[in-house]
């Protein structure tokens, strides 16, 4: 005769109805861990993250990816608190820069303040993010910078960095070679080597008309190198046949010089072809070849 388990006296249905309940009280607290960070206060600037070195009880966050990105744009402050609490490095820093983007959309003074006060970003990382929020006007952007550089001259220099490399994700190049050409003097030419280095590494041909309408013939012969450099290192085969095309005499020379040092570390065999099909690059590879030996 078969046993009957569902019955109340036999041992497996007292075993049974105890994992039930078990199942449904830890269901309840997932449903309730949910639900309960909606209700976390705020961040504010002054908030120290060597105080949050723990991390937070699961009821103070969302649980999962898609609820607190949700959280994060609904409430980034609050999500800048959060992520400071965690201790795993790599997430953390993550979730920092993302919850500052998306403070900048709404407040990008407020985001920039606290940038300035935090200790666990990089300034100029962090001051990044801010400027390349695509929510936010180029001119408003550079203004920003120009107020923080004059308000804490400390800082003049990250602040630059910071709004090219954020102007220049955002494809603003003239923009930010722009504001380089007129920085102050004390930071103007780290801040043209900057912008017109990444300018020649993504649109060599413009940034080099560019650099030739820089009125003053320092910075332009800066904006000028700082494009062949960038423009040698990632095409040295494209910025030689565009050198050949020069005219005679030291820009030629020093375009070409710039792309075939670069195209023989990169690719000898290639560079080598290219120098025996072009005789008249022979003298400058030579050149090339002793100073690398």
């Amino acid at each position: 005769m078969p046993v009957d388990t569902k019955s109340p006296r036999h041992p497996d249905f007292t075993l049974r109805r105890g994992i039930g309940v078990g199942v449904a009280g830890i269901v309840s607290l997932l449903i309730a861990a949910d639900v309960s960070w909606l209700a976390s206060p705020s961040i504010t600037p002054s908030d120290n993250p060597a105080r949050s070195k723990t991390v937070p009880p699961a009821t103070n966050r969302p649980n999962s990816a898609g609820s607190y990105e949700t959280f994060r744009r609904v409430d980034p402050r609050r999500a800048l608190t959060e992520a400071l609490r965690t201790t795993d490095s790599p997430p953390r820093k993550q979730a920092l820069l993302a919850a500052l983007r998306d403070w900048a959309r709404r407040e990008p003074e407020a985001a920039a303040a606290w940038a300035q006060q935090q200790t666990v970003l990089d300034l100029t990382e962090a001051m990044t993010e801010i400027f390349a929020t695509a929510e936010y006007a180029p001119r408003d952007a550079v203004s920003l910078a120009e107020r923080l550089a004059q308000t804490k001259a400390t800082i003049a220099r990250d602040c630059g960095y910071a709004l090219i490399f954020g102007l220049n994700r955002r494809g603003e190049f003239a923009t930010s070679a722009t504001y380089a050409a007129t920085a102050p003097a004390d930071v103007r030419r780290d801040l043209l080597i900057a912008a017109y280095h990444d300018w020649g590494r993504r649109q060599p041909e413009e940034a080099l008309a560019s650099a030739a309408h820089v009125s003053d013939p320092v910075a332009r012969q800066i904006a000028f190198q700082s494009t062949l450099s960038g423009w040698a290192r990632m095409d040295p085969e494209g910025l030689a046949d565009t050198a050949l095309g020069l005219p005679d005499g030291e820009e030629k020379k020093t375009a070409l010089t710039k792309a075939l040092r670069a195209w023989m570390i990169k690719d000898p065999w290639r560079a080598g072809d290219w120098i025996l099909a072009h005789n008249n690059s022979l003298p400058t590879a030579e050149a090339v070849f002793r100073d690398n030996n």
